[in-house]
């Protein structure tokens, strides 16, 4: 049995139909533009598409109105950045908002995930709670996401050089996280039990835990250039605790009314 400080740390993150959004790969960058400015019309035409489903009624509309309001703050945010920064953040956004994007419009055209595609839980439980699937999709894009729009973008030493920056998006997402926190707790007995039996900290414990997560795979990120053997044990050993959180996730609310 999973901890309940494991779940607690879930509450705390915060990417017409899928269709209508359509591939990551249909932005045309063919132009003659600036590198630059290609880059920075990739990203905002990758918001807008996440911001697209967040007012549809499909499956994935409850992860990106999440995902929405954390890349707004994360925008203002990166504007007080150097360039350099601005432009490793803005590469890896690219990247990691595309696994979510590709995975909405391959179930919107598919019907399905692949069983061990890191959102196959996400898409294959269409009868969960909004709020179940909210903190599915957290534990997905974090837990699964981030360390290979990392590794696919840049070498070890550009990621341990911009490890401070990609950390310090964490008051982004908690803040896009608190209009939707009393809605969550109102949609969940089980999220209210959870903030009572630690006496209203929920939060604050969230907000440390899903920071270490965040860590844990910039941290295998870099181990992935420094040791293979002991990338894919870690890998591994990662995956089974996010497919474990997910159980757990998604059997609570039966859990509280059983009490």
């Amino acid at each position: 049995m999973i901890k309940l400080r494991l779940i607690v740390g879930l509450l705390i993150i915060g990417p017409a139909s899928c269709a209508q959004a359509g591939r990551t790969g249909n932005f045309d960058n063919s132009s003659y533009l600036p590198a630059a400015e290609v880059t920075d019309a990739l990203l905002q035409h990758h918001i807008k598409q996440v911001d697209s489903i967040s007012h549809t009624q499909s499956l994935a509309s409850h992860f990106a109105s999440i995902y929405t309001a954390s890349m707004k703050n994360i925008g203002v945010q990166l504007t007080r950045m150097d360039s350099d920064a601005q432009i490793f953040i803005k590469k890896f956004e690219i990247s990691f908002i595309s696994y979510f994007l590709d995975a909405a419009f391959e179930f919107e055209q598919k019907g399905r995930l692949p069983h061990d595609a890191i959102w196959n839980c996400y898409f294959s439980n269409s009868n969960a709670q909004p709020w179940q699937l909210t903190l599915i999709g957290v534990n997905a894009h974090i837990n699964g996401d981030i360390w290979k729009g990392l590794v696919k973008n840049f070498t070890e030493q550009e990621i341990k050089r911009y490890k401070g920056n990609l950390l310090s998006f964490q008051s982004s997402i908690s803040k896009a996280f608190e209009p939707f926190f009393g809605d969550l707790m109102d949609q969940s007995a089980y999220l209210r039990f959870i903030n009572g039996f630690t006496k209203g900290s929920a939060k604050l414990y969230g907000e440390w835990l899903v920071y270490n997560w965040r860590l844990r795979q910039i941290n295998l990120a870099m181990l992935y250039f420094q040791d293979q053997e002991k990338f894919r044990k870690k890998l591994s050993a990662i995956s089974r605790k996010r497919q474990k959180i997910d159980r757990v996730i998604l059997k609570k609310e039966k859990s509280v009314r059983n009490r």
